[in-house]
């Protein structure tokens, strides 16, 4: 059995073959290190270039439908910011016309016109009812 108190000593010669070892896993550890840094910067770079094209091309992640084009009485809405509302007057053969200006928020009125020039407008009926709104929210809801 060996002398534990002899094992202490090393020789020069050992000691040079360790620092040896030691400097060549330093040198190679600085070489992985350089080497990592070089692909993220790589890689970063890449992102942000792919990234910069797709967005300057227009491409995107969720994108939209093309616009529908406007008619006459959209385009005349979008100029002037008046909305025309068009409301049935006693018997139901003559509509009073109310312009309401978007941007003051004021309703003026207009003239009287017959119900039958006037645009065909749906009326949802349970939309018009307090209660057949509340059903079909309550509809909506239950379904998820």
């Amino acid at each position: 059995m060996a002398d534990p108190a002899a094992s202490q000593f090393v020789s020069g010669r050992d000691l040079e073959l360790l620092s040896r070892q030691r400097r060549k896993a330093q040198r190679r550890l600085l070489r992985e290190r350089s080497r990592n840094a070089r692909f993220a910067v790589v890689g970063a770079v890449s992102l942000a270039v792919l990234l910069g094209v797709g967005l300057h091309s227009g491409w995107m992640l969720t994108s939209s439908p093309a616009p529908a084009p406007l008619d006459a009485r959209s385009r005349e809405f979008a100029a002037t910011h008046v909305g025309r509302i068009q409301l049935p007057a006693g018997e139901g053969v003559t509509c009073r016309v109310l312009d309401f200006h978007n941007d003051s928020g004021v309703i003026s009125e207009g003239r009287r016109v017959l119900c039958v020039d006037a645009p065909v407008t749906t009326v949802d009926p349970v939309a018009s009812d307090a209660n057949g709104r509340a059903t079909s929210i309550r509809g909506f809801f239950s379904r998820r």
